[in-house]
């Protein structure tokens, strides 16, 4: 009786052991950096990191890049060793087809450029799959980005320009009724003059 349930708690603990070996040699993780907010319609430097803790070893690994939801697919584009420049979201994948070696303690940065045409929430996956074992997914993470909509341009007002109608002509010099008043009023003169001058004879 001892016998068995010694052998069953070497067996729980071979089982826990070898589980816990496992998930720690698998110990791969993904991140995207970006800085700053994500404008629709503007390219956008960004950061792709996959790092391994004490990972396993894979000869021939990929990274797998999928779109799980968003209002359209974006175009992101990174530059092979040779300079050559790729759209990742339309190869969906990542990487030299017959895979790259990845495992142990690692830290790999590509620079995308990520370009969104529609504002809104983006979902993107990446998964790293060996391609030695059909594909199997080694480890996949989902990243969820916010693309906020472009500023709207501010359009060019058109300043009504008043035209300032002059109803009265503003008038320089002596005016014609000047001399009118004038005239009547030597006339009065010279008229009453010429009657007290007749009293008086």
């Amino acid at each position: 009786m001892k016998k068995k349930v010694f052998l069953l708690v070497f067996i729980i603990a071979l089982a826990i052991f070898t589980t816990t070996i496992y998930a720690a040699g698998d110990n791969f993780n993904f991140a995207i950096n970006y800085t700053g907010n994500i404008v629709e319609g503007e390219a956008k430097d960004a950061v792709v990191v996959l790092e391994g803790t004490d990972a396993t070893v894979y000869s021939n690994a990929l990274i797998k890049v999928e779109l799980v939801s968003g209002p359209s697919t974006p175009k992101i584009t990174a530059k092979d060793t040779s300079g050559i420049e790729y759209n990742i979201m339309e190869l969906g994948y990542w990487g030299p087809p017959g895979g790259f070696a990845v495992g142990n303690t690692f830290k790999n940065e590509t620079p995308v450029i990520a370009t969104y045409s529609d504002p809104g929430t983006y979902v993107i996956r990446l998964s790293l799959i060996d391609k030695n074992s059909s594909d199997r997914v080694i480890v996949s993470q989902e990243f969820t980005q916010v693309v906020e909509a472009a500023p709207t341009p501010v359009e060019n007002t058109v300043v009504n320009e008043t035209t300032n109608i002059v109803e009265e002509i503003p008038q320089t010099g002596t005016s014609i009724w000047t001399y009118l008043i004038v005239i009547v009023a030597v006339v009065c003169l010279i008229y009453g003059g010429s009657k007290i001058i007749k009293k008086q004879n």
